[in-house]
């Protein structure tokens, strides 16, 4: 009676590592989703995409903006923790191949981004680099 719950009680110990590992990546995607689909309904990305290809034509790579400069597209963005948005730009490239990066802290062990580019704008897409719209992408760390 006693040797089928130790067997079990084995293989929990085992297994359960894993289990969380695999609940923590779970509930870590759906509160991407639910970030990326405020995000989604709460920005006007075309409007967000025409005011990054501007900055993009007129600022030079590696300049950051205070707040101030921001206009209310970038400051209506949810933030989702306690600090942003630092906004520069990416680093010098062809004009299709650069971006306006709108970055937030959301906690010690987590912050995310906007990579804002022109419609031909290409990342690799995966969990935590999601495609918003043509050129603009959801990142997270």
């Amino acid at each position: 009676m006693y040797a089928p719950l130790a067997y079990v009680i084995a293989a929990l110990s085992r297994t359960a590592p894993v289990a969380l590992l695999l609940l923590a990546t779970c509930c870590r995607d759906v509160e991407t989703a639910k970030r990326v689909e405020t995000i989604r309904q709460k920005v006007d990305l075309n409007m967000l995409q025409e005011w990054a290809v501007r900055m993009l034509t007129e600022y030079p790579a590696g300049r950051t903006f205070e707040m101030k400069d921001l206009p209310p597209i970038v400051r209506s963005i949810p933030s989702f923790g306690f600090a942003g948005p630092f906004v520069n730009m990416s680093r010098q490239a062809p004009k299709d191949d650069r971006a306006v990066v709108i970055s937030y802290i959301g906690s010690f062990d987590f912050y995310w981004s906007l990579e804002v580019g022109s419609p031909s704008y290409r990342r690799q897409t995966n969990r935590r680099c999601i495609e918003l719209i043509a050129g603009v992408y959801y990142t997270e760390r």
